[in-house]
């Protein structure tokens, strides 16, 4: 058996019978037995997190749905399933260990990353290389913050064309 961790969003912006906090504190309690949490989406869809043990995700997928499907219907009524996600526990663990907001890094970490000077950074960051590889994914003020990965990955490319 392999322990796998799914995610199914329902279709509820439209929810108007009882309170929204009434339905998770009900479906927690009817999905007790499960490691389960629920959560509001941004869009307003209601989604359900549920961690189950099958021998393939085919199986886990029909779990999951038939698990959460039978309490919203015994809370709610039907509702439309609008997404579904499943993945090993292994692979959620991995996914939560890693940062949620990636390392950004503004003019003196290009300098740095690139290893030149900050004037040289500029220089480099007005390129259309650059500008092919690495954008910007805000500003602050009126300086460009990239993510750092994708610096160091132009690093490696610029590195191995110029011989450095």
């Amino acid at each position: 058996m392999t322990a796998w961790s799914a995610y199914i969003e329902y279709a509820m912006r439209d929810f108007l019978r009882g309170s929204l906090e009434e339905l998770h504190d009900r479906l927690i309690d009817l999905l007790e037995n499960w490691s389960v949490a629920t959560t509001t989406a941004p869009n307003g869809n209601l989604g359900i997190f549920v961690t189950l043990d099958e021998p393939t995700v085919e199986r886990a997928i029909s779990s999951a749905l038939e698990l959460t499907g039978g309490a919203l219907r015994k809370t709610y009524g039907s509702a439309q399933v609008v997404g579904v996600e499943v993945i090993t526990t292994e692979e959620q663990d991995r996914r939560n260990s890693e940062p949620s907001i990636p390392e950004l890094a503004g003019r003196a970490q290009v300098a740095e990353i690139l290893d030149v000077s900050p004037q040289r950074a500029d220089q480099i960051m007005r390129t259309k290389r650059f500008q092919q590889h690495v954008q910007p994914v805000t500003l602050l003020g009126e300086r460009p913050l990239f993510v750092a990965s994708h610096l160091r990955a132009f690093a490696e490319i610029r590195n191995s064309s110029t011989g450095r």
